[in-house]
C-alpha cells in the first residue's frame, strides 16, 4: 500500500493500493494505472477518480500524464500521446 504524511513527516492514512510498478503525484493527486483504467486520488479530499478507461487488449503498460494534461501511454512497442479533453 501506499503511506500518506504531512508536510512535517507525520502520517495522515494509508491507501490500499497494492501491486502498482509506478505512480505520479501532480497537483495533490496521486496517479496511478491500476486494472486497465488511470486514476486519479485526490490527497486531500480522499475520493478517487477514473480519468481514463482503457480495454486489456491494448497491452498498456504504464501511463503518464504531465502538467499540460497530456497522456503518455506505454505499450509493448510504441508510445502514443494523447491530450485530455
Amino acid at each position: 500500500g501506499i503511506f500518506v504524511f504531512d508536510l512535517f513527516g507525520q502520517y495522515l492514512y494509508h491507501l490500499d493500493i497494492k501491486n502498482l510498478s509506478s505512480f505520479q503525484v501532480l497537483d495533490n493527486h496521486l496517479i496511478y494505472f491500476e486494472e486497465h483504467k488511470l486514476k486519479s486520488w485526490n490527497l486531500q479530499s480522499r475520493l478517487e477518480t477514473i480519468l481514463a478507461n482503457w480495454e486489456p487488449k491494448e497491452n498498456i503498460q504504464q501511463v503518464i500524464v504531465d502538467q499540460q494534461e497530456y497522456f503518455y501511454i506505454l505499450k509493448k512497442e510504441m508510445i502514443e500521446v494523447l491530450k485530455l479533453l
